[in-house]
């Protein structure tokens, strides 16, 4: 029996949800102790502070999905059919162009993505 892949847990990943959520706790607690306007913000800011590990936390995934897989742009670039991308570009656009890459590789990160239409 193989053992399934697990993603790595970032350190950060868990002190943005640890502290948003002791954050959301603090919020509804001074909320309910009579100061609605303070616990109101600090619910919205540690809930800003929730959403923004999860997108960095997205982000690092795909950039390290990148370095293991390519290592390199240059190595990435060699590997994509650019005569292909070409032509889809002509054919459809630039967001069919987005599209198809995406379809390729799903795991891109944006940066590589513009950096690699802007080559084209």
């Amino acid at each position: 029996m193989s053992k399934r892949h697990r993603p790595p847990v970032h350190p950060l990943r868990v002190l943005t949800l640890l502290g948003g959520a002791l954050g959301c706790y603090a919020g509804i607690s001074v909320s309910i102790a009579g100061h609605a306007a303070v616990g109101y913000v600090v619910f919205i800011a540690s809930c800003v502070v929730i959403l923004a590990g999860e997108v960095w936390n997205h982000r690092k995934r795909q950039s390290d999905w990148f370095l293991l897989t390519f290592r390199t742009y240059e190595n990435f670039r060699a590997e994509v059919n650019l005569e292909e991308l070409r032509e889809v570009r002509r054919a459809r656009g630039d967001m069919a162009t987005v599209r198809y890459l995406k379809l390729l590789y799903p795991k891109l990160p944006p940066s590589e993505l513009t950096r690699l239409l802007k080559d084209l």
